[in-house]
């Protein structure tokens, strides 16, 4: 992985070989991690040859159907990582909230330690507790004094007692499996919502930290939203009674289907992921996808996953579909707005 040392840092392959066409191992050590320089120095160089992309899977190293095929049947899954997953997208919620969970566990949120990384003087320290501690997703949801307040107000005071592995992603797997949270699994994503729409207004309008507030806030929405798990009726009316509220239409509903979509980035490898949630009219999920790929900033990302929904609508032969996307600025281009963005997005 590169290490960002100063301005003349290599842009291109041929920016770490010498003059001689070889690879200049000075500037290798220089700017790449030490993991990474016997594997740069085992390919051999050809300057009368043009980059190609080789297949692995292949003797000729050229890419097939059938070589994609076997790849992908001699693929190991883990059964546990594939329930989990499951347990996500089938947690009974609003569509941007299952969305939101998807994010937090993919460690793709805006968070204090994630953007020191990359926004200079960037204070990395939590936003709603006086603890100085570096705000990361398990510190925010889990170890803040604010937050455990927040949980202790709705009797789930368990949550934080976890003691397993310091991590997010265990630690939603410790409360999606435990049965003393069987039945809560609404109220917990409530609460997890909640929390991270308040530490938003604390950072971006300057909102005092005050627990009652907060706690009057998840009340509100968990009443609002809460679907029954045993009534499949009430679930298709509350869902439909959510979309109205998130989208006024003259108090009904002109829409057949909703597409619901959101995206993650890693600028650390340029790695990305997204999820897509189709309903229809009732607020009943019909489809769902998820995938991967890569981008050059977070704006391409939005865009790659906005272009994969919209190829998905059309192989469907979806019409009347309304769009719902957090990103201002994707809405805006998609509408045709006069935003002025880099060229790939």
């Amino acid at each position: 992985m590169p290490i960002f040392t100063d301005n003349n840092m290599p842009m291109n392959v041929c920016d770490l070989m010498n003059s001689e066409g070889n690879w200049d191992m000075n500037v290798i050590i220089k700017y790449i991690d030490n993991s990474s320089h016997n594997a740069i120095n085992s390919v051999t160089i050809n300057l009368c040859l043009h980059d190609r992309i080789r297949w692995k899977s292949t003797i000729s190293r050229n890419l097939t159907t059938k070589s994609v095929y076997n790849f992908l049947n001699n693929l190991t899954i883990d059964k546990d990582e594939s329930r989990f997953w499951k347990q996500i997208w089938n947690l009974n919620i609003l569509p941007k909230v299952n969305m939101f969970c998807w994010k937090v566990v993919s460690n793709a949120l805006a968070l204090g330690k994630n953007m020191s990384k990359y926004v200079k003087d960037f204070k990395p320290y939590c936003l709603l507790c006086d603890s100085h501690d570096i705000e990361d997703e398990m510190h925010l949801f889990v170890n803040c004094l604010f937050s455990r307040n927040i949980w202790d107000a709705f009797e789930l005071n368990n949550i934080y007692n976890y003691r397993g592995n310091q991590d997010i992603t265990h630690w939603f797997k410790f409360w999606l499996n435990n049965k003393v949270f069987n039945g809560k699994h609404n109220l917990i994503s409530s609460i997890i919502w909640s929390i991270w729409k308040f530490r938003n207004s604390v950072q971006f309008d300057k909102a005092v930290p005050n627990v009652h507030k907060l706690i009057d806030l998840v009340k509100v929405s968990h009443q609002k939203f809460n679907i029954p798990w045993d009534s499949k009726t009430s679930h298709d009316f509350v869902i439909a009674k959510m979309l109205h509220n998130d989208n006024p239409t003259d108090g009904r509903c002109t829409y057949d289907w909703f597409i619901h979509f959101d995206a993650s980035f890693l600028e650390d490898d340029f790695s990305m992921g997204y999820a897509i949630s189709i309903l229809d009219k009732t607020g009943d999920r019909k489809q769902c996808r998820a995938g991967c790929s890569w981008a050059s900033c977070p704006l391409e990302a939005e865009a790659k996953e906005g272009i994969e929904a919209l190829r998905w609508v059309k192989d469907l032969n979806l019409n009347n579909c309304c769009i719902i996307k957090d990103c201002q600025t994707l809405m805006k281009l998609m509408k045709g707005g006069p935003e002025i963005q880099p060229w790939r997005s």
